[in-house]
């Protein structure tokens, strides 16, 4: 059973990730840095916020703040769900470099402007959920040493 559905969007007057969210009674809004849980009615321009990419597409203003891609600070992409009570996640990841570069891979002139920017784009984008996973799968390592009953 679905209690909650939340879209993500990054408020560009204040520089917070928020998640607009609607749900089942009892959830309730949540602060943490930089990033904060709103009850909301989900309509097409919270989608079309979350997707706006920076100078590819326009922000979208819901009520009197304008919102992007909701990716850009996006620092903790699990604590939405996990405020909103989901104890099990499945994250679908959209990268295709899992494999590492062999570190003899050496170049022998400056990486183009469009590397450099891949880079920054990944590092924005994709880093910040493989970071947080890591995270939640060395708390639930550690978790698993605590008595139940604890």
């Amino acid at each position: 059973m679905l209690d909650a559905l939340s879209i993500t969007a990054s408020a560009y007057s204040t520089g917070e990730s928020v998640s607009f969210y609607q749900g089942v009674k009892g959830l309730k809004d949540w602060e943490g840095p930089h990033r904060i849980g709103r009850r909301s009615q989900i309509t097409h321009s919270h989608l079309l916020a979350s997707a706006a990419l920076p100078v590819l597409f326009p922000s979208v203003k819901i009520g009197n703040q304008f919102y992007g891609d909701g990716a850009v600070r996006q620092l903790a992409p699990t604590s939405t769900p996990i405020h909103l009570g989901a104890t099990r996640l499945l994250a679908v990841g959209v990268s295709g470099n899992r494999t590492k570069a062999p570190l003899e891979n050496k170049m022998t002139e400056a990486p183009p402007l469009s590397q450099i920017i891949g880079h920054m784009l990944n590092s924005a984008f994709v880093d910040t959920l493989d970071n947080n996973l890591e995270f939640l799968r060395d708390m639930n390592e550690v978790l698993d040493f605590v008595p139940e009953h604890v």
